[in-house]
């Protein structure tokens, strides 16, 4: 019960900093010239991505602690697979739906959908990548440990090198 307890938490404050993202209502883009802003603007993204990664790890952590065996579930043999899957349709319907132009009108009128499509990509990502992990690594213990700082720094690297 305690650690359900600590998962919820983590939700909660995973829920307060999308808030506290959409309240400040930070600029997406940056006039040419102003390095400074923009410097700032990527720092407050790694962050964001730090910090959406970081529950996804506490979540898997604490489900561990509830289950140490999670690792050893057919599951994860067809996890990255599956997450492919899971991952190309997630991205069809995401450019339909762009195309079509509804989701602009969604996000327009509901801006905590786009964070909630944020929150699901980073967690999609997440996962594959612990699933890829998990194939490779014996101690099952170190997989989200890893897997947080393999798939922040391949988040970052895509995100600012497009």
């Amino acid at each position: 019960m305690k650690w359900t307890m600590y998962q919820v938490l983590t939700i909660l404050s995973l829920i307060i900093l999308l808030f506290f993202v959409d309240v400040a209502d930070v600029p997406i883009s940056v006039a040419p010239g102003n390095d400074g802003m923009a410097f700032i603007l990527m720092l407050l993204g790694a962050l964001f991505i730090l910090g959406v990664t970081g529950c996804a790890y506490l979540l898997l952590m604490l489900q561990l602690q509830k289950k140490p065996d999670l690792f050893q579930a057919r599951f994860w043999k067809s996890a990255p697979i599956l997450l492919i899957i899971i991952g190309i349709v997630s991205i069809t319907v995401y450019l339909m739906l762009g195309m079509s132009g509804s989701l602009f009108e969604w996000v327009d009128e509901q801006r905590w959908i786009m964070y909630g499509m944020i929150v699901y990509f980073i967690w999609l990502f997440y996962f594959w990548i612990v699933s890829i992990v998990n194939r490779q690594t014996r101690d099952k213990q170190k997989v989200p440990g890893y897997s947080l700082g393999i798939g922040v720094v391949v988040l970052l690297i895509i995100i600012y090198m497009i």
